[in-house]
């Protein structure tokens, strides 16, 4: 199981390689606050605080942003670990 940051674009194309390879997206956050407590695809936006107390519901988080170095440094500041509780997907297929 694995959360999602960035409920954008790219959001739709990690869900799909984790469907197939057999991952499950069970939450998304973003560093909009708007979408906290909202829905994407039927799936929760968390807000950070929510992030952070639903730790041991995933396994990681993955970064699925060109805006990665930002939200790598917000991760950093809520005590994350980067390869340990989060990975970052640089690179993304035009499909």
């Amino acid at each position: 199981s694995y959360v999602i940051y960035g409920a954008g674009n790219n959001a739709y194309k990690v869900r799909k390689c984790l469907n197939i390879i057999g991952g499950k997206c069970i939450y998304l956050t973003d560093s909009n606050q708007k979408k906290w407590g909202t829905l994407w695809n039927g799936i929760p936006v968390l807000s950070f605080e929510q992030l952070l107390s639903k730790r041991s519901e995933y396994q990681k988080i993955i970064i699925a942003s060109p805006y990665f170095r930002e939200m790598e440094q917000t991760l950093v500041t809520l005590g994350m670990r980067k390869s340990i509780d989060f990975v970052t997907i640089h690179s993304f297929p035009n499909d």
